[in-house]
């Protein structure tokens, strides 16, 4: 059997991709900074390591001419890409406290939706919806958006980030 042979079900790529955001964004360890260009302000990098060969990798980078962010987590098997997920949008920073929050509230108890947060939650002064298009671990999209709660009622949207992603080679579990 080759390595690409061995089975990979779908929920241990999943518990994987738990597991690794668990370890670093969602519970704000700090992550490495990665230059890839002299003078580059630097990606973010939060790796996790599993047991028998799963490895996991989450990236992203902000401009430092708005509030703007992309990035990608990907999940690797045996040293083979075998999941990942692309988001990006903006987000003004006062609210990164919040989106972490959402998100650590799905990962923490391993709910899928879209690799985001809630479907919809309020706290405070904000807002959280997230919209999934396609909720399928193994090929999903959607939009999550944070809004802050006018005083006399009302809200607007501050920001959001797009995010897809799913099996960059055959589902297992097809």
């Amino acid at each position: 059997m080759t390595k690409l042979e061995i089975p990979l079900p779908r929920v241990r790529c999943q518990q994987a991709f738990f597991a690794l955001l668990m370890a670093g964004y969602a519970v704000d360890v700090e992550p490495k900074k990665v230059e890839r260009f002299p003078g580059d302000p630097g990606t973010k990098r939060n790796t996790w390591e599993g047991l028998s060969g799963w490895y996991g990798i989450d990236e992203w980078r902000t401009t430092d001419l708005g509030e703007g962010s992309n990035g990608v987590t990907s999940i690797y098997y045996r040293g083979h890409l075998i999941w990942e997920m692309q988001y990006g949008g903006q987000y003004p920073n006062r609210v990164i406290p919040f989106l972490r929050k959402m998100l650590e509230r799905n990962y923490t108890q391993g709910i899928w939706l879209g690799g985001r947060g809630p479907a919809a939650y309020k706290e405070g002064v904000f807002s959280y919806e997230n919209r999934v298009e396609k909720n399928n671990f193994a090929d999903f999209c959607g939009k999550e958006t944070v809004y802050e709660i006018y005083p006399n009622g009302g809200d607007h949207a501050i920001g959001h980030h797009y995010y897809r992603g799913g099996f960059v080679m055959n589902d297992p579990d097809r």
